[in-house]
């Protein structure tokens, strides 16, 4: 049967977008290989997160059980190549390294590729691994976007064999554990008999040939260490906790494979007098107490620069003023959100003798009403 997405998330099927982003953190956190995660558990954990953090794709996902995307032809909306994550579901017949192999010699490739074609996509050579990394950026930064360039190592192409893993220079051969062929037969037991099934031959990544001399600097993997320093765009309106995903940043793949992607974890830094709630931001203005009862005006602060707010006469503490538009930009929109700001009114612990008359004043009259 196919995976269930919401259950390697650990989530119910009413789970809303923050829901799923959170639950991905999470385990995308404590499964990376980095930290000494499984690799297979965090590539099945990323699968997950890139179906349900997309709406079109959850739809399908929802009303199909797939999306219809990369789905092997001939076999309907199930995909067999889930089979072969993990152990086999009938448990007892052991041994299956790709339980889509045996449906493809049984039926004759009717329920997915055939072992060629897989075998010829397999000797592209290996996916590197995904990297995760953080970067911390200010609080105005995440309302109007940056430029950022962060510095890590990672497994990149060797630049002496050019991704090959062959010494420059030396001779190619053949493989000498598939003879050349760039897969490797073995016999599985299963429910329907005995089926010899041919799987990528892992010391030539499928290719039938090797370099009778391995490069010298990376010894035959293609990748080798490398510091990196990467520009960063950060969009306008980013919050804290977001990820950006940048393909093909991760990690180079072993015999020429495709890289791997970079998940980078936006940190927003605080504001010392404003604070964001989603698109919203909030703020505190403390008002004089005569421009309280009387009116007037005050200058407030936001992302946007200085604007006046006009005080009402008789404006009590904890009223809200909402600036329209004046908020932080929704990522990738044009929406803004708006700027609530209450007023506190500020009564002052000391008076003059001209302020206590007056105010003296001020209660007697307002004793005789």
């Amino acid at each position: 049967m196919a995976k269930d997405y919401y259950e390697i998330l650990g989530l119910s099927k009413n789970a809303n977008e923050q829901d799923v982003k959170r639950a991905y953190r999470k385990l995308a956190h404590e499964y990376h290989p980095d930290k000494g995660g499984s690799s297979d558990k965090f590539k099945e954990i990323n699968q997950a997160y890139e179906v349900l953090s997309d709406p079109k794709k959850r739809q399908q996902y929802d009303q199909f059980g797939t999306t219809f995307e990369g789905t092997p032809g001939g076999g309907g909306g199930y995909q067999w190549s889930d089979f072969s994550q993990g152990q086999s579901p009938y448990g007892g017949f052991g041994g299956f390294e790709d339980l889509s192999d045996v449906f493809d010699q049984f039926f004759g490739g009717g329920f997915g590729r055939s072992q060629t074609q897989k075998t010829r996509q397999r000797a592209g050579g290996e996916r590197g691994r995904d990297l995760e990394k953080k970067i911390a950026i200010d609080f105005t930064e995440a309302i109007f976007g940056s430029e950022k360039t962060i510095e890590f190592e990672r497994q990149s192409r060797c630049d002496h064999c050019k991704g090959s893993g062959a010494e420059p220079g030396s001779k190619i051969i053949d493989c000498k554990t598939c003879q050349g062929r760039g897969e490797v037969a073995k016999e599985q037991r299963t429910f329907f008999g005995t089926f010899r099934t041919a799987s990528v031959c892992t010391a030539c990544g499928g290719r039938g040939k090797l370099s009778e001399k391995k490069c010298a600097v990376c010894k035959g993997s293609g990748a080798a260490w490398k510091k990196t320093a990467l520009r960063v765009t950060i969009p306008p309106g980013i919050e804290d906790d977001a990820v950006l995903k940048l393909s093909g940043e991760g990690e180079a793949g072993s015999f020429g494979g495709a890289s791997g992607d970079l998940y980078l974890q936006i940190a927003v830094g605080k504001h010392p007098r404003l604070e964001r709630r989603g698109n919203d931001i909030y703020s505190t203005i403390y008002i004089p107490y005569p421009t309280a009862v009387l009116g007037g005006t005050v200058r407030v602060e936001t992302v946007w620069g200085e604007v006046e707010l006009k005080i009402h006469s008789g404006t009590p503490s904890h009223h809200q003023f909402i600036l329209r538009g004046k908020g932080a930009p929704q990522i990738h929109s044009r929406h803004k959100g708006d700027h609530i700001v209450t007023a506190a009114v500020s009564v002052p612990t000391k008076l003059s003798r001209e302020q206590r008359k007056a105010l003296e004043e001020l209660q007697t009259i307002a004793s005789k009403e």
